[in-house]
């Protein structure tokens, strides 16, 4: 997320710095619940977890 912000359009960087704060007090999402986001996007089902 750090990398991101560093990346990202200045004018983004409000929102984009706001996500490493949250999940380093573990609010909002994290770059495993994006992955998991993607692949439930691409082969939905695939990852259940039972």
């Amino acid at each position: 997320m750090e990398i991101r912000l560093s990346r990202c359009r200045p004018t983004n960087r409000p929102v984009v710095g706001s996500d490493p704060a949250a999940a380093r007090e573990e609010h909002g999402t994290t770059v495993f619940d994006w992955l998991i986001e993607i692949f439930e996007d691409r082969a939905p089902g695939v990852l259940r977890l039972q």
